[in-house]
């Protein structure tokens, strides 16, 4: 029995998705939870229909294959009207409102047509300079000019890599978010990161690209704590229409720098934006690295980088 017979019978969505998402997270784990149900908020739809809104398609899929079915059995256990949730990405539904703040306890609202109000211009230009003005931009950013996909020499051992390096930088609709580029040093990762951004900004010089290392990361969210400027960092990567990341296994064993960039990733996730990442090892055994941020790190495609 679900929540024993004080919670069965309940017809107020707020409380049946409270009882139930909680549940849900003691069984699936805090991982699987934060990253693809606690992003995600149920909504009613303007036939009555509940709908569990995800960020994106691939939360929705895997939601649909790893969730849905026990989400529903704990619903139906609880909610005295005894409907049922379907799931739907964000793009499917139109124009949704954001999601409630409450990462542990999403509420339910009704669909709106209102437009999203415009983000605020940052007021705070990293050293990393975000790649809006073209080449020049990108070349600030700390990217090689050597370093293309016609300089990239193609093997067994990365050809994989390779194309989904292409994939990504074609701005594709399908994508895994994030794609995570693993192997040893000297395989080529930095290679292909760089290569990345360069075509995306060729493709779209409108799109704001940022490429930098997780020691650049940590040093630039040091610096704006030091400064108090810390809202201006987060505005400065969360508003990259793509967001590369070189050597992420620097930032283990810092837990500050950590939450901010699991919290940086969560946000860009959320607004369907492109994440690109690389280590020296695959997320699950970067084992200094807090749980929740390699969940996120694991959520998309790990694509290693072999000899």
């Amino acid at each position: 029995m679900i929540g024993g017979v004080a919670m069965a019978g309940m017809t107020d969505p707020n409380r049946i998705w409270t009882e139930a998402a909680d549940r849900l997270k003691a069984e699936i784990g805090d991982g699987p939870f934060s990253s693809y149900i606690a992003p995600s908020a149920v909504r009613v739809d303007s036939q009555g229909n509940l709908i569990l809104v995800t960020p994106t398609a691939y939360a929705r899929d895997w939601v649909r294959k790893n969730a849905l079915r026990r989400m529903n059995e704990l619903w139906l256990g609880l909610d005295g009207l005894s409907r049922r949730l379907e799931v739907r990405c964000r793009a499917e539904m139109g124009s949704v409102p954001p999601a409630s703040a409450s990462r542990e306890a999403p509420r339910l609202s009704s669909i709106s047509s209102a437009p999203a109000a415009a983000p605020s211009a940052p007021a705070f230009a990293p050293a990393f300079a975000p790649a809006t003005d073209g080449a020049r931009a990108v070349r600030a950013a700390g990217l090689q000019e050597r370093l293309t996909f016609d300089s990239f020499v193609e093997g067994h051992g990365n050809a994989f890599a390779l194309a989904i390096a292409k994939q990504v930088a074609s701005w594709a609709d399908g994508h895994f978010n994030p794609v995570f580029f693993c192997g040893p040093y000297g395989y080529g990762k930095t290679h292909l990161l760089n290569a990345i951004a360069w075509e995306a900004q060729r493709l779209r010089p409108d799109a704001k690209v940022v490429y930098l290392t997780a020691e650049r990361f940590l040093s630039t969210f040091v610096r704006a704590m030091q400064d108090r400027s810390t809202a201006a960092f987060k505005e400065s990567l969360r508003s990259a229409d793509m967001l590369l990341l070189d050597d992420v296994q620097f930032v283990g064993g810092k837990t500050s720098t950590q939450e901010e960039l699991l919290n940086t990733l969560t946000a860009l996730i959320e607004d369907g934006k492109r994440i690109v990442l690389s280590a020296d090892r695959a997320p699950v055994a970067l084992t200094d690295v807090e749980p929740r941020l390699r969940s996120h790190l694991a959520a998309g495609l790990t694509c290693p980088v072999e000899a």
